[in-house]
């Protein structure tokens, strides 16, 4: 017996585990392990990606084939007259026919079928600007930014590429 207590005193000496350090331990090894897998997949997606030379050549002849379509052939599509009141205490007018230049002949059948509404946002357009406005070419300009920028918000699948003033007169 005394063999027994001999023992089961070495036993008891024995300090326990302490698996809460063991788990901390486990829990910083697993969550570096995933930040370094993830910092690898980003830097082969990303900064370490390398395209396929075939490929890359397919793509960027296909582009310039595009480009040179549309160079040769631009898809314009030319509005009715507008005639609106301007603001401004000395009442004029404003007179002025456009020609939307497309980017692409869906965008130029999106924008036949629209044509109320696209008309209609010119008209809002238009209706807000006074004779000081539009004297100058800046104001011209401007004008045309706006309405390319306000189209373009409207419409689904088309680009308007360019607006040009076929007729412009304020009275």
């Amino acid at each position: 017996m005394a063999e027994e207590n001999v023992n089961s005193d070495e036993i008891a000496e024995k300090p326990p585990r302490d698996w809460k350090k063991l788990l901390v331990l486990l829990f910083v090894v697993v969550n570096v392990g995933g930040v370094g897998a993830g910092a690898f997949v980003v830097y082969k997606n990303s900064i370490g990606y390398v395209a396929d030379p075939l490929q890359e050549r397919i793509e960027k002849e296909k582009y310039v084939e595009r480009i040179r379509y549309f160079e040769d052939k631009p898809i314009v599509y030319t509005m009715d007259p507008f005639v609106i009141n301007l603001t401004g205490k000395p009442s004029k007018t404003i007179q002025l026919e456009l020609s939307l230049e497309m980017l692409s002949e869906v965008g130029y059948e999106e924008v036949i079928s629209k044509t109320t509404e696209t008309r209609d946002k010119i008209v809002r357009i238009l209706n807000e600007k006074s004779y000081k406005d539009l004297e100058s070419i800046q104001g011209k300009l401007i004008l045309k930014d706006q309405i390319t920028v306000a189209l373009n918000q409207y419409l689904n699948s088309g680009v308007v590429k360019g607006i040009y003033f076929t007729n412009f007169i304020v009275q």
